[in-house]
């Protein structure tokens, strides 16, 4: 039956929603009384073609990979290319066209069947046609679209959809070698910080390790005096406001300090005519590169076999993690994850290395003398040296 006194008006929105309005004569306003689809994800080619609908996401639509929107925040158009396929050029390069995988996806309904024996078979003839633009093979055989793809959508994990599929995009093989290009360039970026790193790394452990060897070489044996008239006597023990006589302090420090004795000769020439600080000599590697970096002088330690380096940043970059690696303290050193870390992520600041120790004290003498209490003694920045007369 109808009804001619109701007035009622079909519309359809930009969004592709059909909708039936029926006038209210009392109220004299429109009222919605019917429409079609409810959901977004429903709509016709709401994402247009090779567009992708994802409800999860902020944009709603997004293009396949190897494709751009053809009008920005207008997605009836859909995407296009950004590289034709080899089939479409004029001119062919030799190179084939090749397959993105994307997995989880509902499946356009223009599919037609393809009669091929496995998914190597239904690759090759979907591959060998230039009008195929995707391919599907499960359990129900093979499927090929030709044309443009509209209405895919991205299944969400724990959504109440059934699960989605797996599709083959046909896309240039160039999308693919930009792709590897990217990950070869930055291995070899890291292949080219490791190869500056590691060597310079090694290199200050490895002086280190010498200057200790040669320190500790050059060391009187235990109860051997030298009676030479020049020597310096060093003891981090010794009171400089004691009244006792020399001669007794000397006697009393040979016997009960295990310091060594050197000649004002071998001192003088260790110290290049007393250019370097007294106490620093051994370890003068890593106080002279100290002194580098704290007077801003740091690339004169770069080894000219090195060459150019990559940037002057990166060479800085690598020398504060060269003595990251040398502090004093355990607590101070990164690990070597750290390391790693530390070159691989370039932007991420690094901690300002501490003043590196360049020779330790030991604890001497008497053990109920004040000093001799506070353990270890760091003599950095102090050296105490008694002339011993004949």
């Amino acid at each position: 039956m109808s009804n001619t006194s109701i007035l009622s008006r079909f519309v359809m929105d930009t969004s592709g929603k059909m909708m039936q309005w029926l006038w209210l004569a009392g109220s004299s306003q429109w009222f919605l009384y019917w429409s079609q689809p409810t959901d977004q994800a429903d709509v016709y080619a709401f994402c247009g073609a090779f567009g992708v609908f994802n409800e999860s996401t902020t944009s709603p639509c997004n293009c396949i990979k190897g494709f751009k929107p053809f009008r920005q925040n207008d997605w009836s158009s859909g995407c296009v290319r950004e590289s034709p396929l080899q089939c479409q050029k004029k001119e062919g390069n030799g190179r084939k066209d090749e397959f993105l995988k994307m997995s989880n996806l509902t499946l356009p309904t223009n599919s037609k069947t393809h009669e091929s024996a496995n998914a190597t078979r239904c690759e090759l003839d979907c591959l060998g046609s230039c009008s195929c633009t995707a391919f599907a093979y499960n359990n129900s055989g093979c499927f090929v679209w030709e044309g443009d793809l509209v209405n895919l959508q991205q299944i969400v994990e724990g959504g109440v959809r059934q699960a989605g599929a797996d599709i083959y995009i046909k896309l240039a093989a160039a999308e693919f070698q930009v792709e590897n290009g990217a990950g070869r360039g930055n291995k070899r970026r890291i292949r080219a910080i490791l190869a500056v790193v590691i060597p310079v790394t090694f290199i200050t452990f490895g002086l280190f390790i010498y200057c200790c060897y040669l320190r500790r070489r050059k060391l009187p044996h235990k109860g051997e005096e030298d009676t030479s008239e020049n020597l310096l006597l060093f003891d981090f023990d010794t009171d400089p406001n004691s009244t006792n006589s020399l001669s007794n302090s000397v006697d009393n420090r040979r016997k009960n300090v295990e310091l060594p004795l050197f000649s004002y000769e071998s001192v003088s020439a260790v110290t290049e005519q007393f250019s370097h600080k007294l106490g620093e000599g051994g370890f003068g590697p890593v106080y002279k590169a100290w002194k580098s970096w704290n007077s801003r002088r740091a690339l004169d330690m770069m080894d000219p076999v090195l060459g150019n380096p990559p940037s002057t940043s990166v060479l800085l970059r690598h020398i504060n993690i060269g003595l990251l690696c040398v502090q004093e303290s355990p607590t101070d050193r990164p690990t070597m994850s750290d390391v790693f870390s530390m070159i691989v992520n370039e932007n991420a600041p690094l901690p300002a290395p501490k003043q590196p120790a360049f020779a330790t004290g030991r604890n001497t003498g008497d053990t109920s003398s004040s000093m001799s209490s506070a353990g270890l003694h760091s003599v950095n920045n102090l050296t105490v040296t008694m002339i011993d007369a004949r």
